[in-house]
């Protein structure tokens, strides 16, 4: 962000709203903390990782998954030691990870529009699937099992 913006934005803020203010300095505040605390971790696991909160000289970081979450937990006493080298990380005492998946990927929505098509069965498979459906004595259940044994490899 430019100076000129963030002066417009301030100008703003400081005439309209102080409670925006407050937020817009935490975000900075979370934005600077988190450029400098996934210099830490291994940038395998850290693009799963989302900064959360900093309060009362803890941390929270947003894991995808309990893996990554467990793996990272097991550092903590490794990061909070290469923090207290830090001089803009000293104060950080503790590490709270907490599982929130979020989407990594953007959703193909022209998938979801298309037709699926039924799984393939084997011919193994759908033979037996076509034996069972000539034993059934309801015609409805039986059409259906047969139909299911069509969908073969």
């Amino acid at each position: 962000m430019s100076t000129a913006k963030n002066l417009k934005i301030t100008a703003y803020l400081n005439n309209e709203q102080q409670e925006l203010i407050s937020i817009y300095n935490k975000v900075k505040k979370l934005a600077q903390l988190k450029s400098q605390i996934f210099t830490y971790i291994n940038p395998q696991f850290a693009k799963y990782c989302q900064l959360g909160n900093e309060e009362n000289n803890r941390i929270t970081i947003l894991v995808e998954n309990a893996a990554i979450g467990a793996t990272l937990r097991f550092q903590t006493e490794d990061l909070l030691q290469k923090f207290s080298q830090n001089p803009s990380l000293k104060h950080i005492r503790g590490i709270q990870f907490k599982i929130r998946p979020f989407c990594t990927h953007t959703p193909n929505y022209h998938s979801s529009h298309e037709a699926k098509k039924p799984p393939v069965l084997s011919s193994q498979a759908a033979k037996i699937i076509k034996e069972i459906a000539e034993s059934i004595k309801d015609p409805a259940l039986r059409a259906v099992m047969e139909k299911i044994a069509k969908h073969t490899s």
